[in-house]
């Protein structure tokens, strides 16, 4: 089937396309062809771009490892400390949640700076680090910016305000 056109679904980062080669697809299941080099998931679809290739995807992970590690020291350590006599556990947990925090400040200056994000924005993100699940409940509108980032809307279709 080398040389002839093959029609496909879509491909994930570029939008819907009309036809392509057979020799840019391979067949991964019986229902759909994928472009050559597009790693699948155990889902079935194609993958997303790894979260670790922009920095609002690097601080989701950090802020999600650094939210994680603040709910064990809440959760387990302080309990284990004060009601199991076992201080070494908060020594422990408080070690790694505090690196994990400096981890996420410099990932968040480096967004800040990168991004050209405001102090206010910058403020709000650092503050929802210091409330436990804050950082889970600021990953969707990381999420939704990053998603932004990574597909903009083509130009023109922004409305002018001045054409009204």
């Amino acid at each position: 089937m080398a040389g002839h056109t093959v029609w496909a679904d879509k491909y994930p980062a570029m939008g819907y396309v009309s036809h392509v080669s057979a020799n840019d697809l391979h067949l991964t299941d019986e229902r759909r062809a994928v472009p050559n080099g597009t790693a699948r998931s155990g889902s079935g679809e194609a993958s997303q771009p790894s979260l670790l290739r922009t920095p609002i995807g690097r601080l989701r992970v950090i802020a999600f490892i650094e939210g994680c590690s603040y709910l064990l020291l809440l959760g387990v350590a302080m309990p284990l400390k004060y009601f199991a006599g076992l201080p070494l556990a908060v020594r422990i947990a408080g070690s790694i949640h505090g690196g994990l925090f400096v981890v996420f400040c410099a990932a968040l200056l480096h967004v800040m700076i990168v991004e050209h994000w405001s102090l206010l924005r910058g403020l709000l993100v650092f503050a929802s680090s210091l409330v436990p699940c804050g950082t889970f409940m600021v990953d969707p509108s990381l999420r939704r910016e990053q998603a932004m980032r990574r597909h903009p809307s083509p130009p023109g279709d922004e409305i002018s305000e001045t054409a009204s």
